[in-house]
């Protein structure tokens, strides 16, 4: 968990470029140093995880708890709390630089989110290997991810936490995942069954479409039925009646 320890660091090193944006009547940091011109004008112009957002709105539901997988700056672990309570929410980011910003941005706007800075893996590759995993920090956080490519990085370790476990610890029903290329080796092979609602965004640019068709066949195979209505082409939305 994240104490605020991370706000007092996040304060000490402050420059005069940070400002805040209104999205959807939360208020957001901006600290160009992390958040690139692209990231920052679609928070201005209210596009900033539209679709997430917007399906959020429309399948969570008081009584849910939510697993925000990459919750980035909070943006969607902030919209989860608005429907399920702040207390039902457990937000996971591998970036240590997005800690004190999602931090900031939960105390500014009320929302007393729990925050882990974890990498969750599926538990039959943690029974396998539970140490730190490798997380590659780019000029950007939306391309930092744990996919090594030729893009120059910085690598840092990052502890690792087993998904089924901390599922059934808190009693999760859904999950939230944007992972940056990373959902095809955390879901493959997870045990969903404590699951009935899932939003999942794919990014056949890094895992290839095969592997995109994989873990939909997958979710199809284990009685998740997608959300037609409200799913795009990589942002998907998945429900099924409680194992």
């Amino acid at each position: 968990m994240i104490n605020q320890e991370h706000i007092f660091t996040f304060f000490s090193n402050a420059n005069d470029d940070i400002f805040e944006l209104n999205i959807r009547n939360f208020r957001i940091i901006i600290d160009p140093k992390y958040v690139s011109p692209r990231i920052t004008y679609l928070i201005a112009s209210q596009r900033y995880e539209e679709v997430e957002c917007n399906i959020i709105e429309k399948v969570l539901s008081h009584g849910d708890r939510v697993i925000d997988i990459g919750s980035a700056i909070g943006l969607t672990a902030m919209m989860a709390s608005r429907l399920v309570g702040p207390s039902n929410v457990f937000a996971f980011e591998a970036n240590p630089e997005l800690i004190p910003l999602a931090a900031y941005n939960f105390i500014n706007n009320s929302v007393e989110v729990t925050q882990f800075n974890n990498i969750l893996i599926n538990r039959k590759s943690f029974e396998q290997d539970a140490s730190d995993r490798n997380f590659y920090l780019r000029e950007h956080y939306f391309s930092s991810s744990l996919i090594p490519d030729e893009e120059p990085a910085r690598e840092v370790k990052i502890r690792s936490r087993c998904l089924e476990d901390f599922i059934s610890q808190v009693g999760a029903n859904a999950i939230l995942c944007d992972i940056e290329g990373g959902e095809f080796d955390l879901l493959m092979e997870a045990d969903l069954s404590g699951l009935n609602k899932l939003l999942i965004e794919l990014h056949p640019a890094i895992i290839g479409p095969n592997r995109c068709a994989e873990i939909k066949e997958m979710l199809r195979l284990k009685g998740f039925l997608e959300d037609k209505v409200n799913s795009t082409k990589t942002v998907l939305c998945y429900s099924r009646i409680r194992l």
